[in-house]
């Protein structure tokens, strides 16, 4: 039988507002969750955030599936605790590719990540570890990712630091502020080479923006995703590296979210 302290300990965190369930779909240009990026949830779990302290009798949200507890000792989890955020590139959308927020902290649980923790279902991981090799981690999660669901997922690395530097450099303030849900951080796995922006026309994407930063482009598709010249550049295929889009409404809640990690 579980303790009941145990249950206690494994459970949903409040949100200041109420779940939403919508179809989510996918962008046509970027690939990633559109409905997902506006604040929803899946429909087994009722609300957005969520994280897991139980022992290893417990349930991983409280879901009921098999929980697995790593023996942290064999990952080398020997330097310090570092917060960091994985972002999933092309989960959940229209019905297809589907990753349960429950079975991905399952997973990322299984091979010694701690404090896993989700927000919404187009993939935003929380999680601490002593790992300190970024290229290492990311091909650690892509491959349970893989073993759990039977597909690959690309996944965007980045300590909480880095994500908050993101914010805290933000070369677009005026549409961060204005217009949030049009203004995007397109997250990449290295940076592109530089004659891959140096080709986009500015005059040709008007009235989109766009600016380059550290494994990171921020835009404002002032005319709206869907409308916009701009976004179909700034894609794996246009930059040449793993690009994945996350709105600025979400770029700051995971930096709430990671703390100062």
């Amino acid at each position: 039988m579980i303790d009941p302290d145990r249950r206690e300990r494994s459970r949903s965190l409040p949100v200041d507002e109420p779940a939403e369930l919508v179809e989510h779909r996918e962008c046509p240009i970027t690939g990633d969750s559109v409905g997902a990026e506006v604040g929803t949830v899946e429909e087994d779990e009722r609300h957005r955030f969520h994280r897991c302290d139980g022992d290893p009798g417990d349930a991983p949200g409280g879901f009921g599936h098999d929980r697995v507890i790593a023996d942290r000792s064999s990952f080398g989890d020997h330097g310090p605790m570092t917060t960091w955020i994985a972002l999933l590139r092309g989960i959940n959308v229209g019905g297809n590719r589907r990753v349960p927020m429950a079975e991905l902290r399952a997973a990322l649980e299984a091979i010694g990540l701690d404090d896993v923790r989700t927000y919404i279902v187009s993939g935003n991981v929380v999680f601490r570890s002593r790992r300190s090799d970024a290229v290492a981690l990311t091909q650690e999660i892509e491959a349970a990712i893989e073993r759990r669901f039977g597909f690959p997922v690309a996944v965007v690395l980045r300590t909480a630091s880095e994500m908050r530097q993101v914010v805290d450099r933000d070369p677009l303030p005026d549409g961060s502020a204005a217009d949030p849900a049009h203004r995007y951080a397109i997250f990449l796995s290295a940076d592109p080479a530089p004659g891959r922006l140096a080709a986009i026309d500015a005059r040709a994407v008007d009235p989109d923006v766009f600016v380059a930063g550290d494994r990171v482009i921020h835009a404002w598709y002032r005319g709206g995703l869907q409308a916009s010249k701009l976004a179909g550049h700034l894609t794996d295929r246009g930059l040449g590296v793993t690009a994945t889009a996350r709105n600025w409404n979400t770029v700051c809640k995971l930096v709430e979210l990671a703390g100062d990690g």
